[in-house]
């Protein structure tokens, strides 16, 4: 079994519908999971009680943020068995420093959160990865607002978010 930790995204204005469109079209998180930054990756973990506690101390201590992604990028993934073309966000300098500070208050050493993003799309083809970067790209900046935080459990194939909770 593993965990992550996800921050899920609100986006401002019409880009809610165009990302959700590109991530319906390329995402296979699509409909498991809302737009989101993962601050911890998925990490091997016996049982999830620490990371539901950590968790639930980044909730209290945490207040809501607001974050503008300035660009959109496609690159290669070379640790993925399938789709290695991804799509992502990237967030302005003061929302990834803000991001980046928001992972390191969680009491957890697990990987992730210094290079904060959005995925919107994971394929097998780099020109459908480069043609969904330059869609994105048309409509950054964009804000997006995260109140919340997620413990997500990872079984297989199975994706369960097992602990939700208000930021601050």
């Amino acid at each position: 079994m593993q965990y992550a930790v996800i921050l899920p995204a609100t986006f401002e204005g019409d880009a809610a519908g165009r990302i959700d469109a590109i991530r319906k079209a390329a995402d296979p998180l699509h409909g498991k999971l809302a737009a989101h930054v993962t601050l911890v990756y998925p990490t091997e973990v016996e049982t999830l009680a620490a990371p539901r506690d950590a968790v639930t101390a980044l909730a209290q201590a945490a207040k809501a943020l607001d974050v503008t992604f300035e660009a959109a990028s496609a690159a290669f993934d070379h640790h993925a068995a399938t789709n290695p073309h991804l799509v992502y966000l990237l967030p302005d300098a003061v929302g990834r420093a803000n991001l980046v500070e928001l992972r390191r208050l969680l009491p957890l050493k697990a990987p992730g959160g210094d290079d904060p993003h959005v995925t919107l799309a994971r394929t097998g083809a780099n020109e459908t990865a480069v043609s969904l970067a330059r869609e994105a790209g048309a409509f950054v900046p964009v804000r997006a607002r995260f109140e919340r935080v997620a413990l997500v459990m990872i079984d297989g194939g199975r994706v369960d978010v097992v602990l939700d909770a208000p930021l601050g």
